[in-house]
């Protein structure tokens, strides 16, 4: 191994060590922060997009402490599932849970704005709490269920916790990871986020003008502008994070089966750090996108 190989893989592995810590601290106080204000203000408890947000963030903290801490205990050479089978399945099918839950319950957020810029009456309806509540049911009961396969296929095999079936490795590469950081992180929510975009511009514009003459908008449409405002900020910082992972997994896919010297894998595992880590990053910066955007998001906290 050239020196030079090394060096890569020792910068992949203090990355991991300070930046993974940077971002597990900075989502633990974020996350922590998002599910109080959410809970803390009866019109965002009352509000299905504020609703859908605490279920994000709550499993943002779930998926924190189980996928992001574990990261960085490897590179301290602290690893339960090479040498726990039952660790082993839990840790693999808990982050895949919590990781498809949180980018799913920021899609319905994304849904349920566009739903309530429709100018179509029947559309506006579906936005009612009582139908958030059998959409976060039914996304719980979903996400516990579609990476269930991961407690039977993946097992402890030569102190590496890796899947048993090669069918199922397919199944993960070209098809749950593609659902989770293709379509439901970036290519649906964008969708919405444009609709919706298109939906303000097209109804506001008259109406901003009386609303600056009259000096007067209500609590709740002042809540509703600031969620949308937050949202559609959160789908571009969404789509930057991620983008550059889904990248990198289309190319892990493509070169799955080409032999590689050991220079190529150090530059590989850099990159894959840094895109990982990234991927984290859009977890854990959700409250501090939406303090930036959301004035009522800044009073609840000053206060």
């Amino acid at each position: 191994m050239s020196a030079f190989t090394t060096l890569l893989n020792e910068i992949s592995r203090q990355l991991t060590i300070y930046v993974g810590l940077f971002v597990f601290i900075l989502g633990t106080v974020g996350s922590l922060l998002n599910i109080y204000i959410f809970l803390s203000k009866k019109s965002f408890r009352s509000n299905s997009c504020a609703v859908y947000l605490l279920c994000a963030s709550i499993y943002d903290l779930l998926y924190l402490f189980n996928a992001v801490l574990p990261r960085i205990l490897t590179a301290f050479n602290i690893d339960p599932t090479t040498t726990s089978s039952v660790y082993c399945k839990l840790k693999f099918y808990l982050t895949l849970q919590f990781s498809l839950a949180a980018i799913t319950f920021v899609l319905l957020a994304a849904v349920n704005r566009w739903l309530c810029s429709c100018r179509n009456a029947r559309y506006r309806e579906w936005s009612n709490i009582k139908n958030t509540r059998l959409s976060i049911f039914i996304t719980v009961i979903s996400c516990m269920l579609t990476p269930a396969p991961v407690l039977i296929y993946y097992d402890n095999i030569n102190g590496k916790c890796s899947s048993i079936s090669t069918a199922f490795s397919f199944y993960v590469s070209y098809f749950l990871n593609f659902i989770q950081f293709a379509v439901l992180s970036i290519i649906l929510p964008v969708y919405f986020g444009v609709r919706t975009y298109k939906n303000l511009h097209q109804r506001t514009a008259p109406v901003v003008r009386v609303i600056t003459v009259q000096r007067g908008i209500s609590i709740r449409q002042r809540i509703e502008n600031q969620l949308t405002r937050m949202l559609l900020l959160q789908i571009c910082a969404a789509t930057l994070f991620t983008a550059p992972y889904a990248v990198q997994l289309i190319y892990s896919n493509i070169t799955a089966y080409v032999e590689k010297d050991l220079l190529r894998l150090a530059q590989e595992n850099l990159f894959t750090t840094i895109t990982r880590l990234a991927v984290y990053l859009s977890n854990a910066s959700r409250f501090y996108i939406y303090f930036i955007s959301s004035r009522e998001i800044r009073k609840i906290f000053i206060h």
